[in-house]
């Protein structure tokens, strides 16, 4: 039994070494990988809690599983550490919310985009196949008048006029999608703008077939690393600041939100401190949604406390 109690969290700490150098940077090119970054979370610390409970009566395991507990925490949600820089000059307050289709409540949706009084908004899911037009026109009557521009059910919504509009087909395992881009000619300049929904995990039936999940989660896997490498071919050549956001479907320490991380800003992790969890919206447990910047200064990123969607929206303010 006390070989038992030695080898376990010995066990368990090269499991998350593993987990740090090998699982992490490569998550997106296999599909056990990404299985175990995406969702490994909901069974590595319950497990710590449990061997914690189990050890109550030796202080000295008890408080090697608690220590594991707080190590699992910082190398599967990777918390930040960043300070909010002092404000000066002209900002700009960006929204990046995916609303699922409205359909978990809109009147919840539409107080969210409303009291950010954001200047560029960012919606995923944010309309029906075919329904750009009627929708943003929608939008811009009842926030005050936006203009727009969108692709497959991905929006962008902003005060400012927009210029060179763009669309990014990627490859998917659904009929289609898209990601809209454009200049916005804002008080801090000229800003080159992209609305993204990284390729989510998805299965028709659980639990599924093992096959089928395969194949599936491969395809997931195929299109978000195709999908990464098309949206930084697009935007790293621009000569103009850029603001990328949206819903990335992955955890900090994913392959293609680490791959982000090496061209642009994460404003979340730049300013504040914490985990910044956007999804599930009334249990919090990973963050996938973000708001990056190249050539433009993170002040302040908040995770809006909303449950009108399953994801609470990141409500982000920069500078030059």
């Amino acid at each position: 039994m006390k070989r038992i109690r030695v080898w376990l969290p010995i066990l368990f700490a090269v499991y998350l070494l593993v987990f740090w150098l090998v699982l992490s940077p490569y998550s997106d090119s296999y599909w056990i990988a990404y299985s175990l970054v995406e969702e490994l979370r909901i069974f590595l610390i319950p497990i710590c809690i449990l061997f914690a409970l189990f050890n109550i009566k030796n202080w000295k395991f008890l408080l090697l599983w608690l220590g594991l507990s707080v190590i699992t925490i910082f190398v599967v949600g990777l918390p930040s550490w960043g300070s909010r820089p002092a404000s000066s000059g002209k900002t700009l307050k960006v929204l990046t919310y995916n609303v699922a289709g409205y359909e978990i409540d809109k009147p919840g949706v539409m107080k969210v985009l409303k009291e950010s009084n954001a200047d560029i908004i960012f919606l995923q899911e944010g309309c029906k196949t075919g329904q750009i037009r009627q929708t943003c026109e929608a939008l811009s009557k009842e926030l005050g008048g936006y203009f727009w521009t969108g692709a497959s059910n991905n929006l962008i919504l902003s005060r400012y006029p927009l210029s060179d509009e763009k669309i990014l087909k990627v490859p998917t395992k659904w009929p289609t999608k898209e990601y809209p881009s454009a200049v916005v000619s804002t008080p801090l300049g000229k800003i080159r703008v992209m609305c993204v929904h990284l390729e989510p995990s998805w299965v028709a039936a659980w639990p599924p077939a093992f096959g089928g999940a395969v194949q599936t989660l491969s395809k997931v896997c195929e299109d978000r690393r195709a999908q990464t490498d098309l949206v930084l071919a697009s935007l790293v050549p621009s000569k103009e600041p850029i603001i990328l956001a949206g819903d990335f479907n992955g955890p900090p320490r994913s392959e293609s939100v680490l791959r982000f991380g090496k061209r642009f800003f994460d404003c979340f992790a730049a300013t504040e401190k914490g985990l910044g969890n956007t999804i599930l919206a009334k249990m919090p447990y990973k963050r996938i949604d973000y708001v990056w910047v190249r050539g433009l200064t993170p002040i302040q990123s908040d995770v809006v406390d909303s449950v009108a969607s399953d994801h609470r929206a990141m409500l982000t303010v920069v500078g030059r």
